[in-house]
């Protein structure tokens, strides 16, 4: 049975920078899993990082570079669950961050995203640089606010 750690590795780091938290979520294969024993687990596994800090100071990095097949219908066939976490991103996240660099996958995330609507701001970027500079924007103009 794979693991988990076998698709997705997850990371938290400290952003000294904006005293924040960043949650790296990057994908180390080329296939997207269409387990749903794995996709439990993914959940349970987001779900629980955010819970463990305790406090609404997180970015959402998720770096998707590697895949190269992403099964579109059983993605979409989960967005349901994945929407039941909106809750927790609005409690833990201040924003989200896609590194997707194939257009048709950023086409087809954009248009779930108009289903879809993200609750944090969020952006699919083309590379970390992009990225990088949504997420000091997005920190910069939270920290203006307080």
């Amino acid at each position: 049975m794979a693991e988990l750690e076998d698709f997705v590795d997850f990371k938290v780091k400290k952003y000294s920078r904006h005293n924040s938290n960043i949650i790296y979520l990057t994908y180390v294969k080329e296939t997207l899993s269409t387990d749903p024993e794995l996709f439990d687990k993914f959940i349970e596994k987001y779900k629980k990082t955010l819970e463990d800090m305790g406090e609404k100071n997180a970015f959402l990095v998720v770096n998707s570079k590697e895949i190269k097949s992403i099964d579109f219908s059983y993605v979409w066939s989960k967005m349901g669950a994945i929407a039941k976490l909106d809750e927790l991103a609005r409690q833990y996240l201040v924003g989200t961050v896609y590194i997707i660099n194939n257009t048709f996958f950023k086409t087809m995330g954009n248009s779930i995203m108009k289903v879809y609507k993200p609750v944090v701001p969020t952006k699919i970027c083309n590379d970390n640089k992009e990225g990088i500079e949504f997420m000091n924007d997005t920190l910069c103009e939270l920290n203006k606010k307080d």
